[in-house]
């Protein structure tokens, strides 16, 4: 874990970010995302199989973070993760068309996933 998170490697489907970044740390935190999602989702396929299904639940989506809403997509979108079922909850009162939340929604949504409102 350790070797994947902080030694020198590109991950699979991340960006390589140049060197030539006018922002080293904004290089450097990209590269870390980069690395964190990789080993999250090499963890999540190695625990679940047809036969071990993962279900996670997050609450208060409203309030999540851009890394941690593209780590939701990262997973829920990855192909080779299929025994996976994410539930997540928001306060529509609380989310427009324009928050965070909605454009990860569309985005999700437009890789093919199903998603199902509940009210």
């Amino acid at each position: 874990l350790r070797r994947l998170l902080f030694e020198e490697q590109q991950p699979e489907g991340s960006q390589r970010v140049s060197s030539h970044s006018s922002s080293p740390k904004a290089a450097t935190t990209i590269e870390a995302q980069n690395r964190f999602q990789y080993v999250f989702r090499t963890f999540v396929r190695a625990i679940v199989s047809p036969l071990r299904p993962l279900v996670l639940f997050l609450d208060d989506l409203q309030w999540a973070d851009a890394a941690s809403l593209d780590l939701i997509r990262v997973m829920v979108t990855d192909s080779q993760t299929r025994s996976l079922l994410f539930l997540g909850c928001y306060r529509d009162n609380e989310v427009s068309d324009g928050h965070i939340f909605s454009t990860a929604v569309r985005h999700i949504q437009s890789q093919n996933i199903p998603i199902a409102n509940i009210h």
